[in-house]
């Protein structure tokens, strides 16, 4: 493929700056302009180098290289092989050239407050719409509700065109006002608020999100020791038995309201089953959640009322193994069948709450649910990309989608680039498409986003030596240069990673295990089996495994119980924090263990450096294995966590080359 030569540029013509509009929309539309005379004039030289590297496909005649990546809104086939040698720094200059400059903190409060009464007006005509369809036709209310319905959808097309038919569907996505604010040292925002014409949902007390409805069965499971509760009292009557039986520092059965914050882990989410019910039994019951990724779905499900069982039960459900569809040439942007992800736990939640006429919506759930997802779209940035994560972070919740399905935006929240389809919405505010990947890509364990002051619990789903410094998780990184459409399946199958990997937000999630803030407590759950490294949870190994996950289950709850009894001993005092996990390494580590290697006994030592010793206890030759500090370290702080030093040594010692390249995305 030849390369044309580059004609010399023409002297620039001096001119007079536009007058830069004072109306946002306006400023957008002409920033818009601005960039399509500036693909028209200058992307053919990019692209020519471009087409040079790209390598040689099947396309109708007549067609160029790049069509097909973005600007048609086509997705890319291309065979493995010839993807390799994409150059992914040429196919940036040529996406990044369609996107407008970012719009602003204030900018975006103006953005919202213009489309305030289009919200408002478009909220009416859905509910009325709503109301009327299930108003009987004899109801001497149906012509009432019929007149206000015509009024409210021609005031709708008067102001905006749009009629009930033609305006932006349930599941359309709505900005969160609270993240319009400009971001203050440490992460916060500021308090400032739109309104959008639903009030904050506010969480339930315990007993009345349990039996609310009257007596019940919790569906707490087999190894639950209050599963036989049915009623407020009895269920008092468990928790304060089980607690005085465990010593906790609290004695009566008066359960605790929490906010409970779910971390994304694909096929890791299995842990969440068994760390539920273990809270319920020690009555420490989530009435508010928010969730990422896996979490979204454990998230969503809990916030309908299931118990631990019933989202276990998820786990052990046959047709997560039909998720794979094997699209090998990812034609839809993913690996997995995203609309039979979408089906499965659609199905579910109407079963779970006996809506079965249509899609359960945020506005059905029995308590506050924010489900994070990252947009991957043309939002509006330009070449130097995003200069905040909470650009990128898109909210669902009661307040902002009540008419969205649960299931769309879990669907959205859990598409990892590259393995799932993303998303494809509008965002109303823009009018413009929006692409949605995993919330894990910038938030991956969404603290500090609950409307309430409850104690807020953080479930991390960890993994061996993932807390050690070296892996510069404490190091706050930039984020990717650029906004590119996930229609390119280039982007959304390589550079999608690298947005996960290189984003800031194991950074954030770092900060949030080792360093929660006031009114924040930081459970992390151990993905490996404690007692035999070898054996765990991975995050594409969806569905259960009956030879793994039954002891990773006993397993999560014994640590979920020792980390409850510090929370309910550290809520005596007011502002508190903790966390059962630690990333600091003592500057002279040392320690001096017995350990048993395949029956046979050792003491194990180390004393700084490279170099375990392993001394046979029966007196045979000493035995000197170079590990490397790091690994070693990482050993002593998973120790910290779970006391799990013995096991990690037997597995090291009978398996020297058992550490996995760190290259690995998984």
């Amino acid at each position: 493929m030849s390369v044309k030569p580059t004609s010399a540029s023409p002297s620039p013509v001096r001119r007079q700056p536009e007058a830069t509009p004072s109306n946002p929309l306006e400023k957008v539309g002409q920033a818009l302009q601005h960039a399509a005379k500036g693909v028209s004039q200058t992307v053919n030289r990019v692209v020519d180098t471009f087409e040079a590297r790209l390598p040689s496909l099947n396309r109708p005649a007549g067609t160029k290289p790049w069509e097909g990546i973005t600007l048609t809104g086509k997705p890319l086939q291309i065979p493995l092989e010839a993807l390799k040698k994409v150059d992914l720094g040429d196919l940036r200059k040529v996406l990044e050239r369609v996107f407008p400059p970012k719009v602003h903190d204030d900018e975006g409060k103006k953005l919202v407050e213009q489309t305030k009464d289009f919200r408002e007006t478009l909220g009416k005509v859905r509910q009325l719409s709503l109301e009327l369809e299930m108003t009987p036709a004899t109801s001497p209310r149906r012509a009432e509700l019929q007149k206000a319905l015509d009024a409210a959808e021609g005031k709708l097309k008067a102001d905006s065109g749009y009629t009930r038919a033609t305006a932006p569907r349930p599941g359309a996505l709505w900005v969160d006002p609270q993240f319009f604010g400009k971001e203050l040292p440490g992460g916060k925002l500021n308090a400032s608020q739109f309104p959008t014409g639903t009030p904050v949902t506010k969480p339930p007390a315990p007993m009345d999100f349990l039996f609310g409805n009257g007596p019940r069965e919790l569906k707490l499971g087999k190894g639950s020791t209050v599963r036989t509760a049915r009623t407020p009292e009895q269920y008092r009557a468990a928790v304060a038995a089980r607690r005085a039986e465990l010593g906790m520092p609290v004695k009566d059965g008066e359960p605790v309201g929490v906010h409970l914050s779910l971390q994304g882990g694909g096929g890791k989410g299995k842990r969440y089953g068994a760390m539920l019910a273990e809270m319920y039994d020690l009555g420490v019951v989530p009435t508010s959640l928010s969730g990422t990724s896996a979490g979204s779905i454990a998230a969503a499900f809990a916030a309908t009322g299931a118990g631990p069982e019933q989202i276990q039960a998820l786990a052990k459900d046959p047709r997560l193994s039909d998720l794979y569809d094997w699209d090998l040439d990812m034609k839809d942007g993913g690996l997995l069948n995203g609309q039979k992800a979408f089906d499965l736990v659609d199905q579910e939640l109407r079963r779970l709450t006996g809506i079965t006429d249509r899609p359960v919506t945020f506005a059905d759930l029995k308590v506050p649910l924010q489900i994070l997802a990252t947009k991957d779209y043309d939002t509006g940035a330009g070449p130097g990309g995003m200069t905040s994560a909470k650009d990128r972070i898109f909210v669902f919740s009661q307040e902002t989608t009540p008419d969205t399905p649960v299931a769309l935006a879990v669907r959205a929240s859990m598409a990892i680039p590259g393995v799932f389809e993303p998303v494809q919405v509008v965002d109303p505010t823009t009018g413009r498409r929006v692409h949605l990947v995993d919330g894990g890509a910038l938030d991956n364990l969404p603290m500090g986003y609950n409307k309430n002051d409850l104690p807020q619990i953080g479930a991390s789903l960890t993994s061996r030596a993932s807390g050690h410094p070296a892996s510069h998780q404490d190091t706050t990184k930039p984020l990717p240069a650029g906004n590119l459409d996930s229609t390119n399946v280039l982007w959304n199958a390589l550079n999608g990673y690298t947005l996960m990997k290189d984003s800031g937000s194991d950074y954030n999630d770092y900060l949030d295990r080792t360093q929660p803030k006031t009114n924040q407590f930081m459970l992390s759950l151990p993905t490996w089996d404690l007692t035999n490294p070898s054996k765990g949870d991975s995050t594409l190994k969806f569905g259960y495994d009956d030879k793994v996950d039954p002891a990773l289950d006993s397993q999560s709850r014994e640590v979920t119980r020792d980390f409850l009894r510090d929370f309910l001993d550290d809520l005596r005092v007011p502002g508190s924090r903790g966390t059962n996990y630690t990333a600091n390494v003592p500057k002279n580590l040392s320690f001096d263990v017995p350990v048993d290697v395949k029956g046979k006994p050792y003491q194990v030592s180390y004393a700084g450096g490279d170099t375990l010793v392993a001394t046979p206890k029966d007196g045979g030759k000493r035995i000197e294995l170079a590990v490397g500090r790091q690994r070693i370290e990482a050993m002593y702080l998973d120790n910290q966590a779970f006391g799990d030093l013995k096991s990690q040594l037997a597995y090291t010692l009978t398996n020297p080359k058992s550490v996995k390249p760190s290259w690995l995305p998984f």
